[in-house]
């Protein structure tokens, strides 16, 4: 059994406020065995004497990030210069060279657990040959969750699915509406960039809906009958209506304890307001949110505010109230659309244009960690090693479960994510481990050594 202890950094976890963060931590197999302090060798463990040894030299160790919605494939495609027209033609050997270049790329960002949206219908090799790839921890593959298909229409048309895609996690993404670029949102107000009619009936500056209320609530029913969640994208506040709705007739057939178990989630959600957010909170539904584009679309001069107007524009993406209400909310990177920077997502949650939405940083780390803000004892050794930066103890509320409002956690100070941009990130990934295996090796070789 491999024992590893990582000495000389900082260590991402829950402490007393005063106290100085751990700087070691000790890995035991796929475990997190001890934390604590290297220079009082009376605390450490037994085992932590004949341990390989990797110093640290200031650097942190983090949770690793969850990436909660990207296409693996398209983006192995993307950096081998492949064509990403025929996904559903590719040879075999093409195939797993793309996956892997696709998982190695989120691995060196930081990323140890993905949710994997597939391309296309014909979903079912990919998701086959990502499961093998992925399965074991061994495979030095991030963790990987496979979401596919299609719209379900009935309960029977979804066997088949899973038949031939047996790792299904589950059924992505449908969409109710649009994007706000196009004007293709569904709005209950038109878009305040599009002039009403003067001759015609037919008003096109209310975006579209794509789906009823009865199909979706069909394909909610048909999901949670076979223990899968749905993931929908719902934009405008018009298509967030019917979603509510769509909930609401599934659970007149499932019941709300049923749907809430699946764990459905909703991807944008960028125009809510609260009688849908009510519905959000009765369903135990999950967000997919992307800080990047509130942070590239926001603001007074921004996308969302030509399209919708001032006002409009600053009700959207109310994070803060979402987790204040109890939704969870899950940060994605949509790679390939854009590249990995962790950190720029959690500083631009952190910086949203309405102040009243902004996170603090524990919210906005835990929205893209899944939740694991802690590296903890006992827990599966997954977390990444960045480059040596300034942090700041930041106090944790009682009810993450750490019992006490003096309770801080470590992580990277404000002013060390102040350069951080949509193209860059302000801290590196030297290493991301999965269950104690490393994905990545780009920390100095000299920093290891036995004692």
């Amino acid at each position: 059994m491999n024992v590893t202890l990582y000495r000389g950094g900082v260590i991402t976890t829950a402490i007393a406020a005063g106290e100085n963060p751990p700087d070691a931590l000790l890995v035991v197999g796929n475990t997190i065995a001890w934390i604590g302090d290297s220079s009082d060798p009376e605390q450490m463990p037994g085992l932590a004497r004949e341990a390989e040894v990797v110093e640290l030299s200031g650097h942190l160790l983090t949770p690793a990030f969850h990436d909660a919605k990207l296409d693996i494939l398209t983006l192995g495609l993307q950096l081998l210069d492949l064509p990403t027209e025929a996904i559903d033609r590719l040879q075999a050997d093409e195939l797993e060279a793309a996956l892997r270049t696709g998982l190695r790329a989120a691995a060196e960002a930081g990323y140890a657990v993905l949710n994997h949206h597939a391309h296309g219908r014909e979903s079912a090799p990919e998701l086959a040959k990502l499961h093998e790839l992925t399965a074991n921890p061994v495979s030095g593959f991030p963790q990987v969750f496979g979401f596919g298909g299609h719209r379900l229409t009935e309960a029977d048309a979804g066997p088949e699915i899973l038949d031939a895609a047996p790792s299904l996690a589950g059924f992505a993404a449908v969409a109710l509406d649009g994007d706000f670029a196009d004007h293709s949102a569904a709005l209950a107000q038109r878009y305040s960039d599009q002039l009403a009619p003067q001759w015609s009936g037919d008003d096109p500056g209310v975006g579209e809906l794509l789906l009823t209320a009865d199909e979706v609530a069909a394909h909610l029913v048909a999901a949670t009958r076979l223990d899968r969640p749905a993931v929908l994208r719902a934009r405008g506040d018009r298509a967030l209506e019917v979603l509510a709705a769509g909930f609401e007739a599934a659970a007149a057939q499932v019941g709300a304890d049923e749907l809430r178990r699946a764990a459905h989630q909703v991807e944008g959600a960028d125009l809510l307001d609260a009688t849908t957010l009510t519905s959000l909170v009765l369903f135990g539904v999950t967000i997919i949110a992307d800080p990047e584009a509130e942070a590239t679309h926001g603001g007074e001069e921004g996308l969302y505010a030509r399209r919708l107007g001032p006002v409009r524009a600053l009700s959207m993406h109310p994070w803060a109230d979402l987790i204040a209400t109890g939704v969870e909310i899950r940060f994605a990177s949509h790679a390939p659309l854009r590249e990995f920077h962790p950190w720029a997502t959690v500083h631009a949650a952190m910086n949203h244009h309405d102040r009243g939405q902004r996170l603090n940083m524990i919210d906005a780390f835990g929205a893209h960690t899944a939740g694991t803000i802690s590296l903890e004892v006992g827990a599966a050794a997954t977390f990444a090693i960045w480059s040596p930066v300034e942090t700041t103890a930041y106090p944790l509320r009682a009810q993450r479960g750490f019992g006490q409002l003096e309770t801080v956690l470590p992580l990277p100070s404000t002013a060390a994510l102040a350069g951080a941009e949509m193209d860059a990130d302000p801290i590196k990934c030297e290493q991301t481990f999965r269950h104690g295996v490393s994905l990545t090796s780009r920390h100095a070789e000299e920093s290891r050594h036995a004692e």
